[in-house]
């Protein structure tokens, strides 16, 4: 009998999590970056709402679960943030969203040196449709790889812009709070 007890204990604990699922959109468990083998864990998801408008659903990916943004912006393993949109979403809306995101948090001078960066993500992302998937993977070489319904887009250079674009949403100043503490695990 305590055989058989501590075999369903084990079964239990190790079956895997169940992907989540967000007004009927599945969020994955775990992805997995282009040419690599060792899946990223779902850290956390939420809701990006503007004016009480749901956006999109956003799910950031780590290679150890996280519940601290500092932990997050440190670290030296890939990330991957995944964006499920919720509605149609124009290149002017979603370059104003990341420009204003990452100004948040970051002075102007900083802002300048990544310009260029900030510029050519608005360019490679372009609008987006309902139920489009953007993901961006970061690579901890730096490259930060932009993907749209799996297809790729294009990448883009320096760990300084990975942690630059990922302060949109888990900076001192992110663009929904409600997402922030989502993604870093916690409940809206």
């Amino acid at each position: 009998r305590p055989i058989a007890a501590f075999a369903a204990l084990l079964l239990f604990v190790s079956a895997p999590a169940p992907a989540r699922d967000l007004d009927g959109v599945k969020i994955p468990d775990s992805l997995v970056l282009a040419g690599e083998s060792k899946p990223l864990v779902l850290n956390g998801a939420g809701y990006r709402k503007k004016l009480f408008i749901k956006v999109y659903i956003g799910a950031l990916y780590l290679a150890q679960p996280a519940s601290q943004a500092k932990a997050v912006l440190d670290a030296g393993s890939p990330r991957i943030m995944r964006m499920h949109f919720l509605r149609d979403v124009g290149q002017d809306q979603l370059a104003t969203a990341w420009n204003d995101g990452i100004a948040a948090n970051h002075t102007p001078a900083e802002m300048q040196a990544l310009r260029a960066r900030i510029d050519q993500l608005n360019t490679l992302v372009g609008g987006v449709r309902r139920n489009d998937i953007l993901r961006i993977d970061m690579r901890p070489r730096g490259d930060t790889e932009v993907w749209l319904n799996d297809k790729p887009r294009g990448s883009i250079g320096g760990v300084d812009f990975q942690n630059a674009l990922l302060t949109a949403w888990v900076g001192a100043k992110p663009a929904d709070a409600n997402l922030k503490k989502a993604v870093l695990g916690g409940k809206e």
